[in-house]
């Protein structure tokens, strides 16, 4: 099957700079008023004695929520503006199959197009996390995990979202890094710079 990660048409931030998304989905709904909602699946580690139905507290949960809800804004930028340029498709299909026949890079770039039309998207409706916690298996007979779940909503924001991708690219438009932020000091990462 074709291992596709879709990629935006060249957009702007709120300073006019361009940028592109590149990347692929969990699951994208497309609702029959033609608007659509973006849903990202989150494995944690395996459980082994859950005392609650929820195994984050509320404020970890609301954590989680923060930390991927850049994700979800964008794959709906993504997939509302996705890139269809035949002469861009070819290139991308090219670097990523190194393929040489004219015959097979037409079909792969048709296939690209086939799919782009059935995933591109409409105005936004719900954005959302699926946590999912294997809490334990059996192997003796195959495979058996018990699996729990807790779905989220994620609010939508693209102003923000497009507030964040203009700080992202100051940050990258800089001369030199920024310094460390204070609660990042001790992780060692910033050694490296």
């Amino acid at each position: 099957s074709l291992q596709w990660f879709f990629f935006s048409k060249i957009l702007e931030d709120n300073k006019g700079r361009p940028f592109r998304i590149k990347g692929k989905g969990d699951a994208i709904i497309k609702f029959k008023d033609e608007t659509c909602g973006i849903i990202d699946y989150k494995t944690s580690k395996f459980q082994k004695h859950i005392t609650k139905p929820d195994p984050f507290k509320p404020e970890d949960l609301q954590k989680k929520i923060n930390e991927y809800n850049p994700q979800l804004h964008a794959y709906y930028l993504l997939y509302s503006n996705l890139e269809k340029d035949n002469d861009f498709l070819r290139d991308q299909y090219i670097k990523r199959y190194r393929a040489k026949k004219e015959e097979t890079i037409l079909k792969g770039v048709n296939r690209i197009l086939e799919k782009i039309s059935h995933v591109e998207v409409g105005e936004p409706k719900v954005f959302g996390l699926v946590f999912i916690y294997p809490e334990g298996g059996a192997f003796a007979d195959g495979l058996n995990i018990k699996l729990t779940h807790k779905y989220c909503e994620v609010p939508i924001d693209l102003d923000n979202f497009m507030e964040r991708i203009t700080w992202y690219l100051d940050v990258m438009h800089q001369k030199d890094p920024p310094p460390p932020p204070e609660y990042c000091k001790s992780c060692g990462m910033h050694k490296h710079f």
